[in-house]
């Protein structure tokens, strides 16, 4: 059970005999909070004014790992590992960020009674940088960034001292930089 008090945007409920998603709280006063709710069964979108202490049932979730497959201009397909499940997901639920993902990455389904409800992705992301420009001069310093390419296309801010060729780990949600691998 969820107490309405500890709501959280993102946090998946049973109410009105559907999954919803919370995709707002907000306390309107002292004796109330205003909750926005995402239905999935039906798309819609409702309010509804609570006690803080009402209690939401959380629904069970069936998990399923997928492997990216293929990427295209404005999706990205994964598989279950026998290839016998396929699923679409444009960039634009994802986040732009997402065509960071490599090849064989991997993300976790959540199902409720076979209808997805949430698609984890790996928080960190290796990638390969496949140019950027050499700095002769205290390549060691920190503090001075460049521009570099990664093998994917995208183009990242890194450190001075990284070079062609090196594995560096990326925030998935940010798009930035974190340490070399």
């Amino acid at each position: 059970m969820l107490v309405a008090g500890d709501i959280k945007k993102g946090n998946l409920v049973l109410q009105k005999g559907s999954v919803c998603r919370i995709i707002g709280a907000s306390s309107a006063d002292t004796d109330k909070m205003e909750i926005d709710f995402f239905n999935f069964d039906d798309g819609s979108v409702f309010s509804e004014s609570v006690d803080p202490d009402r209690k939401f049932e959380e629904p069970e979730l069936e998990t399923r790992e997928m492997k990216f497959k293929n990427k295209f201009d404005n999706s990205i397909i994964f598989s279950n590992d026998s290839g016998t499940e396929l699923l679409d997901v444009p960039f634009s639920v994802l986040g732009e960020n997402v065509r960071l993902l490599r090849e064989d990455a991997s993300v976790t389904a959540k199902y409720f009674e076979n209808m997805i409800v949430s698609l984890e992705l790996p928080k960190i992301v290796v990638q390969e940088i496949e140019s950027t420009v050499d700095i002769e001069k205290d390549s060691s310093n920190t503090d001075y960034v460049k521009e570099a390419r990664l093998a994917n296309g995208k183009t990242i801010i890194v450190p001075a001292f990284i070079k062609n060729g090196d594995m560096v780990k990326i925030h998935l949600d940010t798009g930035e930089y974190i340490c070399r691998e």
